[in-house]
């Protein structure tokens, strides 16, 4: 991922609507970062330190997603199998978190002891959308585009685009840093999470992506960059292709 000028856009919340809610696992407090993520993506984060409660504090908080501590799965067999229960029952989204990897702090996709602000926030988003996407119901707007999350619209002035929620797990991360350039690696890890996928399924999930909502408003909103990755297409570029139709 390129950090050319990272500027993540923060999360509008609506009070008509419960907010998200993240529960960190670990005897470790969360990183300053995680709580400024949480914080630009209107999302409540629940810190849980004993082992003991977990059970007890899913019931009461009803988390949306758990962040946990790799470490408590080794020290705590039976907590993974916990959590995979209440995965299913509750449609729950789990991000690990190695505290003691050395991983860079821009891999996106993979939360560490060094992990930053805007990939906390792109990640966890990201795993919401794809396993949990009613806790995604915000408005996100670029220089082009508006992506409606709730109605599952892509709009570019009054011309929308219906999406699939498939759709919405492979555009909506390019909204949520737009000036990024998201390489292939990072955008995929977004979108499917720890399935193993190859290049050739994003880029044919990305070009089917493009025709669909280009018949239906006009214009392809999202851009190559010289064959690294992708992001939104601007206002000027949209411009630009404009003018060489006429």
């Amino acid at each position: 991922m390129r950090w050319d000028s990272l500027r993540i856009l923060p999360v509008v919340h609506s009070d008509n609507r419960p907010r998200a809610k993240v529960l960190w696992l670990s005897s470790i407090a969360p990183s300053d970062a995680l709580l400024t993520a949480c914080h630009l993506a209107a999302i409540d984060l629940v810190t849980c330190g004993v082992i003991d409660v977990v059970a007890e504090l899913l019931f009461e908080e009803k988390p949306d997603l758990i962040i946990y501590d790799d470490t408590h799965i080794i020290q705590y067999p039976d907590l993974c199998l916990k959590l995979q229960a209440h995965r299913v029952t509750e449609n729950l989204a789990l991000l690990p978190c190695n505290l003691k990897s050395t991983i860079d702090e821009q891999t996106i996709g993979t939360l560490g002891a060094h992990t930053s602000i805007g990939n906390y926030f792109i990640t966890i988003r990201s795993a919401l959308r794809r396993e949990r996407p009613i806790a995604i119901k915000d408005i996100r707007r670029s220089e082009a585009f508006i992506l409606d999350s709730a109605q599952f619209r892509f709009c570019r002035g009054d011309r929308c685009a219906m999406i699939s929620s498939s759709d919405h797990c492979l555009i909506g991360p390019l909204f949520d840093i737009p000036e990024a350039v998201l390489d292939q690696s990072s955008l995929s890890n977004l979108v499917f999470g720890n399935m193993d996928t190859s290049s050739r399924v994003l880029g044919l999930r990305i070009s089917r992506l493009r025709q669909r909502i280009k018949q239906q408003i006009g214009v392809d909103p999202i851009r190559t960059v010289n064959s690294f990755g992708y992001s939104l297409a601007g206002e000027s570029e949209l411009s630009d292709i404009w003018k060489a139709g006429k």
